[in-house]
């Protein structure tokens, strides 16, 4: 009670003043109280900052054809391969900084993805299907990162048909008016 006499005494003017002014004077008085807690509790801090940041690098870095594309219509294999590799390098080298507990694993679970496309191109004959079916956990891991962040990123809910015949095609980000494979 003796708060509210303080305050009184403070603003004394304010007491005085009739209903409707009140209600505007406390209106505006609880829409800057309010804009106030939302700049406190909604700011993201230097480390949220860093890893939405990371995990952004890592989405642009991996919007590529070797990764969007079926394996089948790929021209140039050894080109898929050496794409996903710098794909893979780039995710590694990006992860200490993905520091959100929400991101942190669907990374990890891209570069293990990444990492067993990798290892198929040692096994000959290559198994298309498998390295498809990685292929599929690496987008749904990178459209599950986009949403983390809020990062506007279109991709093909599925694998493409888009051929390439070099490492530079291969590492070109799908074109929009590439067949989607179903």
């Amino acid at each position: 009670m003796e708060l509210i006499d303080q305050l009184q005494k403070i603003v004394p003017w304010a007491v005085e003043l009739p209903l409707v002014p009140k209600i505007l004077l406390s209106l505006v008085i609880a829409c800057a109280a309010t804009l106030l807690l939302s700049v406190i509790w909604t700011t993201p801090t230097i480390q949220e900052k860093q890893y939405v940041s990371a995990v952004k690098i890592i989405l642009k870095g991996c919007y590529r054809r070797a990764v969007f594309t079926r394996t089948h219509a790929q021209m140039n294999h050894e080109a898929m391969f050496s794409s996903i590799t710098e794909c893979r390098e780039l995710v590694q080298r990006q992860i200490p900084e993905v520091t959100g507990s929400s991101m942190a694993q669907p990374a990890a679970d891209l570069v293990a993805s990444l990492e067993s496309i990798e290892r198929e191109k040692s096994k000959e004959p290559w198994d298309f299907q498998r390295i498809d079916s990685y292929k599929l956990e690496s987008i749904r891991r990178l459209s599950l990162l986009s949403q983390f962040v809020g990062a506007p990123y279109t991709i093909p809910i599925n694998l493409t048909e888009e051929v390439f015949f070099s490492k530079e095609e291969a590492d070109l980000p799908p074109s929009g008016n590439a067949a989607i494979a179903r």
